[in-house]
């Protein structure tokens, strides 16, 4: 997990899906075990497309305010939803959530 969070604070991934809040904190306790926790909320509020299935109190639990939030509780609805605000133009971009 450690190249994952070096790629997220480093804005070379542009979109997380996150499933479920053990996956949430899972990332994050990592970064925690590395002192780069505070730099990995940083990059997903910022460099990042973060997404959620529904919403995610585990993220702000974290300091992190998701940019898409579907609102299926599904993988595949959460995925649609991604590429829909990826062909509007929005790409990774933290706007127009």
């Amino acid at each position: 997990m450690p190249d994952l969070i070096k790629k997220l604070i480093s804005g070379e991934i542009d979109i997380i899906p996150f499933t479920s809040p053990p996956a949430v904190h899972n990332l994050l306790s990592a970064a925690d075990e590395e002192g780069k926790a505070d730099a990995l909320a940083q990059a997903l509020n910022e460099k990042t497309l973060t997404a959620s299935i529904g919403p995610t109190a585990a993220l702000r639990a974290y300091g992190i305010e998701p940019a898409l939030e579907s609102k299926s509780q599904k993988m595949g609805g959460l995925m649609q939803d991604i590429a829909q605000r990826v062909s509007a133009g929005n790409g990774a971009a933290r706007t127009g959530n």
